[in-house]
């Protein structure tokens, strides 16, 4: 009991190769056939939330959810994340993440719940993120890159996407390169991205975050925060999601903060 959470606690993350097997590999492949773009950055209109395109217009996006459809996956990852959360944890979000043939996208960040700030300067283990390699992954197609004990550091949120963490990742970060069906479990304090996809074919990972029940509440509030919509105002130094984000500033009070998320009037 504990082996896996004692991994995690000690290095950020673990690999397990070939987790599902072809037959598996299969049905989430015509899961993320089946399930629509939810959010992305669109190839020519920048980064959509509120309007839905073709898939193939996105330079990447994230999936509509679709915790319903993989019970089965659920199911199967029990073992392992009850003896990571000591068996106390609830699925909160699952969907796909798609990096398209050209996309350059690269932003160095850290996941829920510390990515916000009730959350961010705890270390504890209060959530895991599942990435499951729907197909291969490699240095060439966007393979996942994650910083090996960033989980242990403090990154402040105004640092989030900037060059300096960008370069830190790819140069000393290790790159989830596997075989389609694969998983990489990491704690979601781990400083990672996914990076450009140079090949001629879409990557998908399916991405599945558990959380301890005791913070699902409080989370669910910062995840359906108003969806974000471009900034009336020039850009400020602090700021880091600009020129899209949530925040209400106004002129005379900044209310905003550095995630893009919270402090909503």
């Amino acid at each position: 009991m504990g082996v896996y959470r004692d991994i995690i606690v000690a290095d950020g993350y673990t690999v397990i190769p070939k987790f599902f097997n072809n037959e598996e590999v299969y049905k989430l492949q015509e899961l993320n056939y089946n399930t629509e773009p939810e959010k992305g950055h669109h190839k020519e209109l920048g980064w959509q939330a509120e309007n839905v395109y073709p898939r193939e217009q996105y330079q990447h996006y994230w999936s509509q959810q679709c915790k319903e459809e993989t019970i089965w996956i659920q199911e199967k990852l029990h073992p392992i994340i009850s003896d990571m959360l000591l068996e106390t944890y609830k699925w909160f979000a699952v969907d796909f993440h798609v990096a398209n043939p050209g996309s350059d996208y690269i932003h160095a960040h850290i996941d829920s719940p510390y990515q916000f700030r009730p959350w961010h300067d705890l270390t504890d283990l209060l959530a895991v993120q599942c990435l499951i390699a729907v197909d291969e992954f490699s240095f060439d197609n966007g393979g996942t890159a994650i910083l090996p004990g960033s989980h242990k550091e403090h990154y402040p949120l105004t640092e989030i996407g900037s060059k300096k963490l960008n370069d830190k990742l790819v140069e000393d970060g290790y790159i989830f390169s596997a075989p389609q069906g694969s998983i990489l479990i990491y704690h979601p304090r781990s400083l990672h991205s996914t990076i450009p996809n140079f090949t001629t074919r879409p990557r998908t990972a399916l991405l599945m975050l558990a959380v301890r029940p005791d913070i699902y509440q409080g989370l669910l509030g910062y995840h359906q925060a108003p969806k974000k919509k471009p900034c009336m105002w020039k850009k400020e130094d602090s700021c880091t999601r600009w020129p899209i984000c949530v925040c209400k500033r106004t002129k005379d009070e900044r209310t905003w903060n550095s995630a893009g998320q919270g402090n909503i009037k």
